[in-house]
């Protein structure tokens, strides 16, 4: 319904504003600051006393235009001039919030993160005994997902902080054919720039179960057991 004013619209809210003064000044310990703070802003205060209604802005009064009350853009609300509802806009997200949600949700992800971590062997290292790894996903080539196999308890020939061994052709599948990798040696463990690497692979045989074999020669390979360290459990 259009507000019919019998007043002007200025001295209507001249005479509201003093009314609210003079009622905050008569408050105990009160001010006119403090009931601005408590009761929120001025338009807002006249908005619920109804001095500023819906269709005041449509300059139904000396003074008026300008003083309707805004109309929202949120859904169920409706744009002034215009009986249509209009929809609130789309939240705008950048590339980057996008690639990550691709990269979060992706089955690579998952299985990088179940590879990665602590693992041991057993049997790899020979007359070394238990040795531990770190297993950390990289990217090599034109970005191909590989493991790489950091020694966190080493030995004379290859101590901890080296590499071990890597993947060169993709990651493994639970179950699944090997696939190719490296082995870091070295025979004489005086020898500072004796390291070399030699052919390998390496297959999954269950979650936490890796096979990772040594390619000497043809004639000559040697294939050890890692096993996924879990929280909680000993260590060596």
């Amino acid at each position: 319904m259009a507000c019919r004013a019998t007043a002007p619209i200025g001295l209507l809210l001249l005479l509201l504003l003093l009314l609210d003064a003079a009622a905050a000044y008569q408050q105990p310990g009160g001010s006119w600051l403090a009931s601005q703070r408590t009761q929120g802003s001025t338009a807002a205060r006249l908005r619920r006393r109804g001095a500023l209604c819906a269709d005041c802005g449509r300059g139904g009064g000396a003074g008026g235009e300008g003083l309707g009350r805004p109309r929202r853009t949120r859904s169920g609300m409706r744009m002034q001039g215009t009986s249509q509802p209009v929809a609130p806009p789309a939240p705008v997200r950048s590339l980057d919030d996008t690639v990550d949600d691709e990269v979060a949700s992706s089955p690579l992800l998952t299985k990088l993160e179940q590879m990665e971590g602590i693992w041991y062997s057993d049997d790899f290292y020979g007359s070394h005994g238990r040795e531990w790894v770190e297993v950390r996903a990289t990217l090599v080539g034109a970005g191909r997902p590989a493991l790489v196999a950091v020694k966190a308890k080493g030995d004379a020939n290859v101590p901890s902080g080296f590499e071990t061994w890597r993947t060169t052709g993709g990651l493994p599948d639970v179950g699944g054919s090997e696939v190719p990798g490296e082995i870091q040696v070295r025979s004489n463990p005086k020898d500072p720039n004796g390291f070399s690497w030699i052919r390998g692979s390496l297959a999954q045989a269950a979650d936490d179960k890796i096979l990772v074999t040594a390619i000497y020669t043809s004639m000559m390979r040697h294939t050890g057991t890692f096993h996924k360290h879990k929280v909680g459990e000993g260590g060596a």
